[in-house]
């Protein structure tokens, strides 16, 4: 992800290029260094009764950071658009930090940065699992990244929602769902003024791990979150200007 993986899209058909393992370029076992993994038990109750954490998504937050602030520390130059190769670098830069003769394998070219491209790129945020609830910690974190997001150079035109905007209304009652949404509002009016387009993940379903769930009540289910989330439908698209983009979404 840090190094390799990118999806790209054609502009005039507004289709994925690499839309399957053959064509997307993703690290091998040769690529991966040895890792080392340690396990910490420590429950966390508040996800679930048995306290479990996953262990996918968690163990990859960190890792393309750490090798941005790895090359930062090397050459000075802060970059922050994944992959990280070497034509967002300037080449005097890549050369001086002799990052070449180790990471040959690793980068599969070398281009100068200095050339712009002459169509305006179109340019989106993507946020996924903000698993918002109340308290100090995860109120300031939602905040903060919608603070970086509004502040990006060159503006971004848009915000994705990955799904999983509150912590969790599978099991809640309907009062605890109806907060969590109402802080997910409350945060977004404050901190964000970017349009927003957003999917529904497990986490914003009401009702599906009740014990005896009203399944006749309208909350029930996908359409509560659909509400919330001001989206038109489980399955929409929609048009951004550049080059007439076309975004389909499921939920």
């Amino acid at each position: 992800m840090a190094l390799m993986e990118e999806q790209l899209v054609d502009e005039k058909l507004s289709s994925l290029v690499a839309n399957d393992f053959a064509g997307y370029h993703f690290p091998v076992n040769a690529d991966a260094p040895i890792i080392e993994v340690a396990f910490i038990n420590k429950p966390d109750p508040n996800i679930n009764p048995q306290g479990s954490k996953g262990l996918g998504e968690v163990g990859i937050i960190g890792t393309a950071a750490a090798i941005a602030n790895a090359i930062y520390n090397a050459t000075g130059k802060r970059l922050r658009d994944l992959p990280i190769t070497p034509d967002k670098m300037k080449r005097k830069d890549f050369l001086r930090s002799g990052l070449i003769a180790a990471g040959m394998g690793a980068f599969p070219k070398i281009a100068d940065a200095s050339q712009k491209p002459s169509k305006k790129s179109l340019r989106f945020a993507f946020i996924s699992d903000i698993h918002i609830k109340r308290g100090a910690a995860p109120e300031a974190g939602m905040a903060k990244a919608l603070q970086h997001i509004n502040q990006l150079k060159p503006k971004v035109d848009f915000i994705i929602n990955g799904g999983d905007a509150i912590m969790d209304a599978l099991a809640a009652s309907k009062e605890n769902a109806q907060d969590q949404w109402d802080l997910f509002h409350q945060i977004m009016q404050r901190e964000n003024t970017l349009p927003i387009y957003s999917c529904i993940g497990n986490h914003d379903i009401y009702g599906w791990f009740q014990k005896n769930p009203e399944k006749t009540d309208p909350a029930y289910g996908k359409d509560w979150a659909i509400r919330e989330l001001k989206m038109s439908n489980r399955f929409y698209r929609f048009n951004r200007a550049a080059n007439s983009q076309k975004f389909p979404t499921t939920s």
